[in-house]
């Protein structure tokens, strides 16, 4: 179709119609250029793929590495130290404070939340004899925290859970029976 543009569209167009195929397919494995000269898409479609997919592709979330934000991780370190330094005897409204602040420079600077759980955790671990107290309760009143009551032996520990391990052979559980 590509050496004569438009001598078979009229019926290829009519074809299409007489087989009942949903548009909805047609548009998934035609190619764009077709499906424009079918009157299927407008013209604007492929523009509009362009700068979708460069959007997908190369528009950031949020910020993960130090380097990307420095601003927001410097005012997080900084926040860090400061409630360290502040609180000699830490209270739960204090740790809540502090970390209603960190959600504010996340939401500010759009911050990544796991690495601002590991600033968070570097900031301790400099600070472990002074400040771990307060590091714990602010933990505690965190998200990251978990809130469900699941018992210590019922979490994964690594490796493949139950379900999926192997099952063993006989020779593995008479060896184990003696």
């Amino acid at each position: 179709m590509d050496n004569q543009p438009d001598l078979f569209i009229p019926e290829f167009r009519d074809f299409l119609i007489a087989t009942a195929i949903s548009p909805t397919l047609i548009r998934q494995v035609l190619d764009a250029p077709l499906l424009q000269k079918l009157g299927l898409i407008r013209e604007v479609f492929g523009k509009m793929a362009i700068r979708h997919s460069t959007n997908m592709l190369y528009r950031q979330a949020n910020y993960n590495l130090l380097r990307e934000e420095s601003e927001g991780y410097s005012k997080l370190v900084t926040e860090l130290f400061s409630c360290v330094d502040d609180y000699d005897t830490p209270t739960t409204r204090e740790a809540e404070a502090a970390f209603e602040k960190i959600k504010g420079l996340i939401g500010t600077f759009d911050l990544d939340v796991g690495r601002v759980l590991d600033v968070a955790l570097d900031v301790h671990a400099t600070s472990l004899v002074k400040a771990s107290k307060f590091f714990v309760k602010l933990l505690r009143v965190s998200s990251w925290w978990p809130r469900s009551n699941t018992p210590f032996d019922a979490i994964i520990q690594g490796g493949l859970p139950d379900w999926a391990l192997p099952l063993p052979s006989e020779l593995d559980e008479s060896a184990i029976a003696e």
